[in-house]
């Protein structure tokens, strides 16, 4: 099984935000944001380079009669 198996009252479970505090479960989501937006940003430089890459290439291509 994937996953921690967490116990409470003694039945096992996976959802570990019933174990949280609300400030504990806030600051979780809060550094869960914070990864996706880096990892965004991330993927969004790489799509921009890639992106430039092509315009130059493409660019290139037309100077030197290769299209």
């Amino acid at each position: 099984v994937d996953g921690v198996w967490l116990v409470k009252d003694g039945l096992p479970d996976l959802d570990i935000t019933k174990y949280l505090s609300p400030d504990e479960l806030e600051s979780a989501q809060q550094v869960c944001i914070s990864e996706m937006e880096k990892d965004a940003e991330f993927i969004l430089a790489e799509r921009a380079d890639y992106g430039d890459y092509l315009y130059q290439q493409r660019k290139d291509n037309l100077l030197t009669g290769d299209a």
